[in-house]
């Protein structure tokens, strides 16, 4: 495990030059199959969040479970769609999470899966992920946008979410989407607005990861 404070520049226009960021690098040699989790823990005044960290593995993938100061935050990672449980979690998704915030207050969330289930909580979508073929690129000024066919939503709602295009060079760029709209019976989705945000590469297809969360 290697740590190191190297080149961590953010902005297509370089206006951060010089700016660098925390890496951290896991390394393993040879042709296994290898899971790891690592919790990375930091804190001010001598007040420590986390108070211990179990990790157990199962055919269907891993569970681990962080106690903090707060109650017990729980994480599944599920492999190829199988169910995992930990107390009242259970979810199929590739990352699962409960978190207990204190004073009764939680949430939990997934990430590429179809459901969800914590005591009478509940979250369910039909797949892992969309998918469909990008119809256009489309780069202005001050905006940016991709024109997508295949499984869209109802409710143009992905704002803030990630959009994975992919071209014929076999790579796969994501996008933080800062507006979704229909325009002109096209549904785009801007990465970039009023100058905000990165221009669009011409591109073939795209996906967009199922992700759910809920606060109680």
């Amino acid at each position: 495990l290697l740590y190191a404070d190297e080149w961590g520049q953010r902005y297509f226009n370089n206006r951060d030059r010089g700016t660098t960021i925390p890496y951290f690098l896991r390394r393993r040699t040879g042709k296994q199959l290898d899971n790891f989790v690592a919790v990375y823990h930091s804190y001010f005044e001598d007040k420590p969040l986390v108070r211990d960290v179990s990790v157990k593995e199962t055919p269907d993938g891993c569970v681990a479970v962080v106690r903090t100061t707060l109650g017990e935050d729980v994480f599944l990672f599920a492999l190829n769609g199988k169910q995992l449980n930990s107390g009242k979690l259970s979810s199929d998704a590739e990352i699962a999470l409960s978190l207990d915030n204190g004073e009764g207050k939680g949430s939990c969330a997934m990430f590429l899966g179809t459901k969800l289930t914590q005591g009478t909580i509940q979250l369910v979508s039909p797949k892992k992920s969309l998918s469909g073929k990008v119809h256009k690129a489309v780069n202005h000024k001050d905006e940016a946008y991709y024109v997508l066919e295949g499984e869209l939503p109802a409710d143009c709602d992905w704002t803030g979410h990630t959009l994975i295009v992919e071209g014929d060079d076999g790579f796969k760029r994501p996008y933080q989407l800062l507006k979704c709209a229909v325009v002109g019976g096209e549904f785009r989705a801007y990465p970039r607005v009023n100058g905000v945000g990165l221009p669009v590469h011409e591109t073939k297809t795209w996906t967009m990861p199922n992700v759910q969360a809920i606060n109680f």
